[in-house]
């Protein structure tokens, strides 16, 4: 009687427990292999605000990669919206690997796999952390853009002379360097039809750079209607001082330690001061 029991017994609990199993969600690292030592370089792309960024630390980049476990493909993340952030990773052997972390998905080369949510908000963090604290910006092409705001009104501005050096490329620890052409301040004086404008009445305005940079040099304040420069223009911060009557603005600014890779750049604009 005890051996039938037995001979029942086992069977149903073996196929308990493969029911119980079949439940489970069996997932797989994809990188647990992957060390810091096999990227050769790697970049963050954020969008918003569409901006791509070198990652120094890989060395983290690869603990979090390390730690992820996909699950399912699932490619229903394209329904969703939110904001993107796509690491791309440079290897020594060669290969390009994209990786994006969103919600509870993580996209691996354009394919999507569900994710734990606590393991991509990592990923995800850690790259809106290099973007506040403005780690890098050797990626940027050329300068970049600033706007001008009073009065609840934004302007875009223009780019005027600049000198930008960058990496040569992804592979090589050289610079390449980017030189606007010449420019002739009196186009501007001469020309002010062409002049970003802005029409305010308030006494202040606000210098809102898509990275911020690390000096404003100066801030130079030309009467439109003399022609003639009216001196530099107290600022706080990003904020300054609105001149009365129609003035072309000059910004000076740079990014990078001084005296190390050279990145600097200068803005115009112009402020109609109304009563």
């Amino acid at each position: 009687m005890r051996k039938s029991f037995r001979k029942i017994i086992i069977p149903a609990f073996v196929i308990l427990c493969v029911l119980m199993l079949s439940f489970v969600p069996f997932g797989s690292r994809p990188f647990k292999k992957l060390f810091a030592d096999d990227i050769v370089f790697a970049k963050v792309k954020l969008a918003p605000p569409d901006i791509v960024l070198e990652v120094k630390d890989t060395k983290y980049l690869t603990e979090c990669l390390n730690n992820t476990i996909i699950y399912k493909k699932d490619n229903s993340w394209r329904d969703s919206s939110g904001q993107a952030v796509k690491f791309t990773l440079f290897l020594k052997d060669g290969k390009e690997i994209s990786v994006m972390p969103f919600g509870d998905y993580l996209i691996i080369d354009g394919q999507g796999y569900r994710c734990k949510y606590s393991e991509t908000a990592e990923l995800a963090d850690f790259a809106n952390e290099l973007l506040e604290k403005k780690q890098d910006i050797a990626l940027l092409e050329n300068p970049p853009d600033m706007d001008v705001i009073s009065d609840n009104t934004c302007i875009s501005t223009d780019l005027g002379r600049y000198k930008w050096q960058r990496r040569a490329s992804y592979f090589e620890e050289g610079l390449a360097e980017t030189n606007s052409s010449e420019f002739d301040l009196s186009e501007y004086l001469n020309n002010q039809g062409e002049i970003p404008m802005l029409d305010t009445a308030s006494f202040t305005g606000e210098l809102r750079f898509k990275i911020q940079p690390d000096r404003i040099s100066s801030l130079t304040a030309y009467d439109l209607e003399s022609k003639e420069m009216a001196g530099t223009v107290e600022m706080t911060g990003n904020f300054f001082n609105i001149k009365d009557g129609k003035y072309l603005y000059e910004v000076k600014a740079s990014w990078g330690e001084k005296d190390s890779t050279c990145k600097d750049a200068v803005y115009y604009f112009a402020i109609n001061k109304v009563p």
